[in-house]
């Protein structure tokens, strides 16, 4: 839907029904689940214009990420989604950290550039990553920025250490093996080994990548709490 939009002169207001497993973009824009819910929610809506991310010519709304973990994203079968419900990513990320692979990664955001060894690599538009609510706790659906999370080689206990500090609000990410930092802009190569990027939990484009912002491409129906808060 989202590269439909790209290819129109006139773009129309959307509005978002989730009926997703995770609902990651809904959650973003404030939507309150069930889904029962979201009609109301919408008619008691105002329009705002909201960022979106391009990667290698494609379009984006949630997140693109590499790594042995994200590529489990799209092998999971409908009938685990059907039965487990996002639990079932969980699982299968669990079952991939034991085969994780560390990869080199030189990157170049807003003309800076530098290369790190990491085993994640996350990039977000909003706030609301992979269901939970401040992933990246200064994010903002229009601010005009896109956010990449990087996650070094590193034990399992230490990443546990990390998510854990994801999940609160209030505090950010504490650990020495990861760093988060936002951009406009953005160029991206994995040094000696072939990988794809799992773009909104679909298999997306190989590296390298040429990654920006899309400030207020889209413009969405927002709860008028969410936009009052």
């Amino acid at each position: 839907m989202l590269n439909t939009l790209n290819q129109m002169a006139n773009l129309p207001v959307i509005g978002i029904i989730p009926t997703g497993t995770v609902n990651n973009v809904a959650k973003g824009m404030g939507l309150q689940l069930p889904v029962e819910n979201v009609v109301d929610q919408l008619i008691q809506s105002k329009i705002k214009a909201c960022d979106v991310g391009e990667v290698n010519g494609r379009l984006f709304l949630s997140s693109l990420s590499s790594g042995t973990v994200p590529a489990t994203v799209w092998t999971v079968s409908d009938e685990m989604k059907e039965k487990y419900g996002s639990l079932a990513y969980f699982m299968e990320g669990l079952r991939a950290l034991k085969d994780e692979e560390p990869y080199t990664v030189r990157v170049d955001l807003d003309g800076q550039s530098f290369t790190r060894q990491v085993s994640l690599m996350l990039i977000g538009v909003s706030h609301s990553i992979s269901g939970i609510p401040h992933f990246f706790e200064k994010a903002h659906m229009d601010d005009g920025r896109l956010y990449m999370l990087l996650i070094d080689q590193t034990s399992i206990r230490e990443k546990l250490h990390i998510l854990s500090d994801l999940l609160r609000d209030d505090i950010g990410v504490q650990s020495s093996h990861a760093v988060i930092k936002s951009f406009e802009q953005a160029h991206i190569v994995i040094e000696n080994k072939p990988m794809y990027a799992a773009m909104d939990g679909e298999k997306g484009p190989a590296f390298p990548l040429e990654v920006n912002v899309r400030p207020g491409f889209v413009r969405a129906l927002i709860p008028v709490k969410r936009e009052e808060s």
